[in-house]
């Protein structure tokens, strides 16, 4: 039963991390190709971009997409932004071919900032805000399938994650319309997990709640180039990786073929560590007709960095299989480079108002041999967005509001995938909601 229960393990440990990068009352969503940050977050203006944000961003909300922003906002700029995010996962979790519905998940994500230009050349910034996360959850899950051995061997799988920051950062015109930005990041990092594994001769229910770490040692750098009256702007942007290590606590059972039902276990203590990777973003936007801007941003993002999920911890079998320690092992994840390309939209023409649309194709991710349905889909990734912008009280006030669509699709074949073959998708609904006061 050892080297069972070993592996049985090995796959709930790294299903269990990726969920374990985020629960917050600020909790993401990840419908996109994999990796541990969904294409676009929030922000009323800006997803309605795709995102493309980089080149054309100033004031508050500049911190995030890029601080060198905050050197081109308004003496004081409050900035509020909420996106209820409706998600679902959906993959084969015990038996090849047979695919399981999740549930259609709420996320409530957001972010709040406030900036302040201290010169007409420099500006400061501080923000909370979700920066990552994943919310799978299967609930009925029939693990123990034929067999009055396993007959009570029902649950849940889950992987709720986020990741949230808390920045602070400065932007400074260099030059005319050329302006350099910093943020320092603390990133907090909190989930819980849940999952069965299945083998002939067991059925094994793990659970890891309370994960939760927080690092000290992020950083953005940002570049934005746009000479006054100019119809165009150019940008860069690159964020640092944070690697950490969340701890958390396990619950454990096991049913074995040999009767009993399923018999709870001790858990204990463990650890999850992993990589939130460097990112780089390149942007430009340009007016080519009066009043039409468009947009287009490329953001890679390091993700070979995660190519396995380390676990630490053990478990205890309960007396009538042994009362045998069993220590947990990291997943493998083999995950691949992510690339986003963005594109968007604007027109003002009408007065006082924008109206905007964008579009975003994300790389595959997952590999096919390590697709799961607590994961990514192995496949690409899309996302639509339509938008649209009203400046009131003469400008000072702007209400900006957009919807967005965003799905992955991935099909593997028996023997190429682990632990089990079959279709996988991820899809989300999200309403993009945002207010920004101006002095």
């Amino acid at each position: 039963m050892k080297n069972k229960l070993d592996s049985a393990l090995r796959f709930s440990r790294t299903t269990r991390f990726t969920s374990a990068l985020a629960l917050s009352f600020l909790s993401s969503v990840a419908a996109h190709a994999a990796g541990f940050e969904k294409a676009t977050l929030w922000s009323g203006h800006y997803t309605a971009l795709g995102g493309a944000a980089a080149s054309s961003v100033s004031g508050a909300e500049a911190l995030y997409f890029n601080p060198a922003g905050l050197a081109a906002g308004d003496t004081l700029e409050i900035s509020g932004n909420f996106s209820p995010t409706f998600s679902k996962f959906s993959g084969p979790i015990v038996v090849n071919q047979d695919k399981f519905e999740g549930n259609r998940s709420f996320s409530p994500v957001g972010g709040g900032f406030v900036s302040y230009k201290v010169t007409p050349k420099l500006g400061v910034g501080v923000g909370y805000y979700v920066s990552g996360g994943t919310k799978a959850v299967y609930e009925g899950v029939n693990y123990g399938g034929a067999g009055a051995a396993f007959a009570s061997s029902n649950g849940t799988t889950k992987a709720e994650l986020a990741i949230t920051e808390l920045s602070l950062g400065a932007g400074y015109e260099l030059l005319d319309g050329l302006r350099l930005g910093l943020a320092y990041r603390v990133v907090m990092v909190k989930g819980a997990l849940a999952t069965g594994i299945v083998s002939s001769t067991s059925v094994q229910l793990l659970e890891v709640n309370d994960i939760s770490a927080t690092r000290w040692n992020g950083f953005r750098l940002g570049l934005q180039f746009a000479p006054k009256e100019s119809p165009w702007g150019l940008a860069a942007n690159w964020r640092t990786e944070v690697g950490f290590s969340g701890d958390g606590t396990t619950t454990f059972s096991a049913a074995s073929a040999l009767g009993g039902g399923q018999l709870a276990g001790t858990g204990g203590p463990a650890t999850v560590s992993s990589t939130l990777p460097q990112a780089f973003d390149i942007g430009a936007h340009w007016e080519f007709i009066r009043a039409n801007r468009g947009f287009v941003q490329y953001t890679f993002t390091e993700y070979n960095r995660d190519q396995i999920l380390d676990i630490a911890g053990t478990v205890v079998t309960h007396p009538l299989q042994g009362s045998t320690t069993r220590n947990l092992s990291g997943i493998d994840q083999w995950w691949v480079n992510q690339h986003n390309l963005r594109f968007g939209f604007e027109n003002t023409s009408v007065e006082t108002w924008a109206f905007r649309a964008g579009y975003i194709l994300t790389s595959q991710v997952t590999p096919k041999e390590r697709a799961r349905a607590t994961f990514g889909s192995p496949g690409m990734g899309h996302t639509f967005t339509l938008g649209a912008g009203k400046s009131l009280m003469d400008r000072h006030l702007d209400l900006n509001l957009a919807v967005e669509y965003s799905l992955a699709a991935g099909t593997t074949a028996n023997g190429e995938t682990s632990p089990v073959a079959g279709e996988f998708s991820t899809n989300a609904f999200v309403g993009h909601l945002g207010a920004t006061y101006r002095l």
